[in-house]
This record gives C-alpha cells, structure tokens and sequence, in this order.
C-alpha cells in the first residue's frame, strides 16, 4: 500500500464495504508499507470484498495478490 499524495493518511483494511477492521496503517507523505500476511487472513463472512478506506483526500495505491479456498 503507497501514498502517493504529499499529506499524511491512515489506511484501514475491512473485510467487507463497512466491514471489520482488520488493520490499520499509518503512511507518511509519499510513503508506503508493505505487508506479508499470514494465510488465510479469513473474513467474518464467507465470499466478501475486501475493502481499504482512507483518510484524507490524497491517492492511495493498493497492490494485492489473493488466494482462494484454503
């Protein structure tokens, strides 16, 4: 996940639209993080979109590989 705006923001992972949070992040002006998450990262509900909210107005951008089934 990469800010690419020149103001800070807090990103929070949901496992659905106004789901759980499931994390949070805090990214600097033009910074980013990178994540190696534990498999499976399971959602409260079965067959959900993830979803990553912002804060501020800025562009976040969000690279994700996903597994199915395990």
């Amino acid at each position: 996940i990469t800010n690419a705006a020149n103001q800070t923001t807090i990103v929070s992972v949901r496992d659905a639209t106004a789901g759980t949070v499931r994390a949070v992040f805090n990214l600097a002006a033009n910074g980013g993080v990178a994540l190696n998450l534990t498999v499976p990262w399971k959602q409260t509900a079965v067959n959900n979109n993830w979803t990553v909210q912002q804060t501020g107005a800025g562009t976040v951008n969000v690279f994700a590989i996903a597994v199915q089934n395990i």
